[in-house]
């Protein structure tokens, strides 16, 4: 049941990335954490288009 969950997530934020067009770049997330997890201050990842040739 979980699966189902899982996938109906999945599916309904690849429609919002479509229907808006923004991302975050995963490098950009995983600095930004790092950071916090450290303490250290942390740029907020910035939101980005998304290139609509996918």
């Amino acid at each position: 049941m979980w699966r189902e969950a899982f996938v109906a997530a999945a599916l309904a934020a690849d429609q919002e990335v479509a229907r808006h067009g923004l991302v975050y770049d995963g490098d950009e997330v995983l600095a930004y954490l790092r950071d916090k997890l450290a303490r250290r201050p942390a740029r907020y990842p910035r939101e980005r288009r998304l290139d609509a040739r996918r």
